[in-house]
């Protein structure tokens, strides 16, 4: 079907974006674009078949939803690059005493999936839920 070709979300990586939030609220969201795909987490456009995310806009809070379905082959790569992504937030995060909180929610960020999803997950500030095994669900683990 046509829907599955958008750039910006399927019903599938919409549900899954959906459960996630519903463990994770994210705070003053933003929406995740193309161009955050790219430049933000260094993602390759032909790595990514479609996605959909949110990250708060708050200073100080690393809160993220990423649900990503990948290129045929490309899972392995998408995940290594949201590793990369991981350890440079966990960086700019530590320069700043004040955002201990958001570095800790990076450091402990969930990154999991397969051939056909692969999600990214930091705990908002506000979450208290076990982001683990929201993540398995959606995943079907």
């Amino acid at each position: 079907p046509a829907a599955d070709t958008t750039e910006n979300g399927t019903a599938d990586l919409d549900s899954a974006v959906e459960s996630l939030l519903a463990a994770n609220p994210i705070s003053n969201q933003f929406e995740i674009t193309a161009m955050n795909i790219e430049y933000d987490f260094g993602l390759k456009a032909d790595d990514v078949t479609s996605y959909k995310g949110l990250k708060s806009n708050d200073n100080g809070d690393a809160g993220l939803v990423l649900a990503i379905q990948p290129a045929a082959g490309k899972a392995q790569d998408v995940m290594d690059t949201l590793k990369t992504y991981q350890q440079d937030q966990v960086a700019f995060y530590g320069n700043y005493a004040e955002f201990a909180q958001a570095q800790s929610n990076v450091e402990n960020a969930i990154i999991d999936g397969g051939d056909d999803l692969v999600v990214m997950v930091i705990a908002s500030n506000d979450c208290s839920s076990d982001l683990t095994s929201a993540v398995k669900d959606v995943l079907g683990k």
